[in-house]
């Protein structure tokens, strides 16, 4: 009992640095991060998520921006297309200390334009992009149907 109040009070000495709940998640990543039996990696505790999403923009001065289909307002029988930027995001997934469902972080985007390169190929580009700021560390990406084809390309250091 006394190494967990005393590693309570060791963890608390970066609270003031926090919000409160920044605090939580940051007591979650740590404790997280020192409990782990393999390597003690960030990647080792939080997958990256990939996804893409319609960011409804309009006006004649938003680059990039056209009808694309919108997942959230599909209709069972009918497909919706919204004027807006189409973008992938790559995000840390992060289980909040409250419980609930994982935040998603967002690390880095691109903007699908018509035309131009697929969801896919602006995927790989950013998983390709965030395996070199994790050096030879192994990332773990998660995703839905979608990317399933991401398993097929030979991207470094992801599983």
């Amino acid at each position: 009992m006394e190494s967990i109040s005393a590693w309570t009070l060791l963890v608390q000495q970066f609270f003031p640095g926090f919000t409160i709940p920044g605090a939580k998640i940051f007591s979650c990543l740590i404790t997280g991060w020192i409990l782990r039996t393999t390597r003690r990696t960030i990647t080792g505790i939080i997958p990256l998520a990939i996804d893409d999403t319609l960011f409804h923009r309009s006006g004649r001065k938003v680059n990039g921006a056209g009808f694309w289909r919108d997942a959230v307002r599909l209709i069972k029988t009918k497909i919706v297309y919204a004027w807006g930027l189409n973008l992938v995001v790559l995000t840390l997934q992060v289980q909040p200390p409250w419980g609930g469902e994982p935040l998603g972080l967002p690390i880095n985007m691109r903007v699908q334009r018509k035309n131009e390169k697929s969801l896919i190929e602006l995927a790989v580009e950013m998983l390709e992009e965030a395996a070199t700021w994790f050096g030879s560390r192994k990332i773990r990406v998660v995703a839905d149907g979608f990317y399933v084809s991401l398993a097929g390309w030979n991207i470094k250091n992801t599983y």
